[in-house]
């Protein structure tokens, strides 16, 4: 579990947990620099199963990583300080797991509001529908609409999570989806417990440190355009196709040299909720047809040149 200022509902986050049916678990607290009581909250539990440590504010990804480091348990699942999970949640999770060292598992969720009440199901609409889909099928959501997936939820196996060295530090507002798209690309899968087992806090006046703003906006825009370079391992006609099956109706022969160069139209012709994906797909093209030789290959092979 990762905390910052959040002494209004952290009780009840760690009372979630330490109410779980599924009893055999240690209850890693990383305080990211809070500046009010949550704190002195989480160290009033005495139960031997909670570990507090702080540190000085650096961001969620440095707070995930500590607590990635800290943990002793092979199988992690993830909290946040301001979240409630259902009593069944962790026995759930496991249950869908099974042991697989290759899935991560999810669960549905219910929105509430900063007083617990639910929220209306539109409220972070996309998250549902994606129970099981295939890994393809997810890399084009996360590419085309945006995240669909709630972190907190996440359990897996310690190892997916440290792979590459954990959640990458620059990323303030979509670490989460990164870590998501770098698991998929690798061929890990994404799987959601149908039930709701967690009740997720959208929290009013810009609360919640994704919720919506002039400022979060902005370095979200920059953060997914970078993100979204990690699509470049589809470095193949065949893996590409199975992701975006519209490269097909393009309108140019496929060619295994030119893999880049469908990703880029994908991106630009892109009509989702990702606007951001268009301004990634115009930098890759640049990019290609400031390459020389590339921009030859291009031109002598589907009839793409400087003009178009």
């Amino acid at each position: 579990m990762i905390v910052y200022n959040q002494e209004r509902y952290v009780a009840e986050a760690v009372e979630s947990m330490l109410l779980q049916s599924f009893p055999d678990f240690e209850l890693v607290v990383v305080d990211d620099g809070s500046t009010d009581r949550t704190g002195e909250i989480v160290r009033g539990f005495h139960d031997a199963r909670v570990r507090y440590m702080r540190q000085s504010n650096q961001g969620p990804s440095a707070a995930r990583n500590t607590a990635l480091r800290e943990a002793r348990g092979e199988i992690i699942a993830q909290m946040s300080g301001d979240d409630v999970s259902e009593r069944d949640r962790l026995a759930r999770q496991l249950e869908h797991l099974a042991g697989r060292k290759d899935c991560v598992v999810f669960t549905r969720t219910v929105v509430i509001d900063d007083n617990g009440q639910p929220q209306p199901d539109d409220v972070f609409g996309p998250v549902r529908g994606m129970e099981d889909r295939p890994r393809e099928e997810i890399l084009h959501h996360l590419f085309t609409m945006g995240n669909c997936l709630v972190a907190p939820t996440a359990m897996g196996a310690r190892a997916l999570f440290e792979a590459g060295g954990g959640y990458d530090l620059l990323l303030l507002q979509t670490q989460d989806m990164e870590m998501w798209t770098r698991l998929l690309l690798r061929g890990v899968s994404l799987e959601t417990v149908t039930d709701p087992l967690f009740r997720y806090r959208v929290r009013a006046a810009h609360g919640n440190l994704s919720a919506p703003s002039g400022a979060t906006r902005v370095r979200t825009f920059f953060e997914r355009k970078r993100l979204l370079h990690a699509y470049r391992a589809l470095a193949t006609v065949s893996a590409l196709s199975a992701v975006f099956p519209e490269i097909a109706t393009l309108g140019y022969p496929l060619d295994e040299s030119l893999t880049p160069f469908y990703l880029a139209l994908v991106a630009i012709h892109n009509t989702g909720t990702n606007r951001v994906t268009p301004f990634f797909g115009g930098d890759l093209m640049y990019d290609l047809m400031a390459d020389e030789p590339f921009r030859v290959r291009l031109q002598n092979r589907v009839g793409f040149g400087l003009p178009e």
